[in-house]
């Protein structure tokens, strides 16, 4: 039976697996390795994944991302709280002080947990694997951040475990990374030990970790001598922008402010930017 790997991120999601000695980054149903980490609920049905960026753009307020940066952590979190301004949905505190997604469901206001939310995302990376192997999916494993704690990594296998997955491991993300350097890289020197630094850069955190490799060249072990992360990007920008937003934030609000002198309107201010325009700024800003 292949083993089944998730690689969850703040933006898209990754399932790989493991046959005939090798390992295989599965398709989607639109032939992307890569699938949108969204849920978007409808008045008549939740659309997951692609289908769920594609309707987001005319239902925001309803599409809920970044899921990955609100599962495990109290409400009164100052940096979840720092977030949560440029969230385009509601969020509200729970009875047990952490965060409840608000979002219009089958023609009512319904409240879902993070965890809940994240096991809809798990649904859909199940369904692409299983459709792959044509075989049902239970074990896998999941990639988590280094700088997750023990309650987020609990949520998560609680995510994992309400679509009927059994995570057999969570492993952090730059160790999943090394573990591939050592299995696939055929040029490392012989009877040397060797330090590499795998760098992590999303698109809300970073992480760094120091990999020592031994039993060159047939990998016998593996150590991680050091790691260090920020789990938010967007201080980061802000600091070194000198402002209190972040680049994206700061070109929307720019191109807000030229449409309304070109309409001859006065922009209003939204609580939050809708995804479909920080999406359009993210392709502006690749060119």
């Amino acid at each position: 039976m292949s083993v089944v790997g998730f690689d969850l991120g703040n933006e898209s999601c990754v399932v790989a697996v493991a046959r005939q000695r090798g390992i295989d980054v599965v398709l989607n149903d639109e032939s992307k390795r890569e699938t949108p980490a969204l849920v978007c609920f409808g008045d008549k049905q939740r659309f997951l994944g692609t289908a769920g960026a594609t309707t987001s753009m005319m239902n925001p307020k309803n599409t809920i991302s970044q899921i990955k940066r609100l599962i495990g952590r109290p409400f009164s979190d100052p940096e979840l709280q720092q977030d949560l301004k440029a969230l385009p949905f509601s969020v509200t505190e729970g009875p047990d002080g952490f965060p409840l997604i608000n979002a219009r469901y089958l023609g009512e206001t319904k409240s879902f947990t993070p965890t809940q939310v994240m096991g809809m995302v798990f649904s859909n990376m199940k369904t692409i694997a299983e459709k792959n192997l044509n075989a049902a999916v239970v074990d896998c494993y999941i990639g988590v951040p280094i700088y997750f704690t023990d309650l987020q990594r609990r949520a998560v296998m609680d995510a994992a475990t309400i679509v009927g997955l059994h995570p057999l491991r969570l492993m952090h993300e730059t160790t999943a990374t090394a573990l591939a350097y050592g299995i696939y890289k055929t040029d490392l020197p012989e009877n040397e030990q060797l330090n590499v630094a795998f760098i992590d850069i999303g698109h809300a955190s970073m992480q760094v970790s120091w990999i020592f490799f031994s039993g060159i060249p047939k990998i016998e072990k593996l150590e991680i001598e050091g790691k260090a992360f920020h789990t938010n990007l967007y201080a980061v920008r802000c600091n070194y922008s000198g402002g209190k937003e972040g680049e994206t934030e700061r070109i929307i609000k720019h191109m807000i402010n030229l449409f309304g002198l070109v309409l001859s309107v006065a922009p209003s201010p939204a609580p939050a930017l809708p995804p479909s325009f920080s999406s359009i700024m993210q392709r502006f800003k690749s060119y």
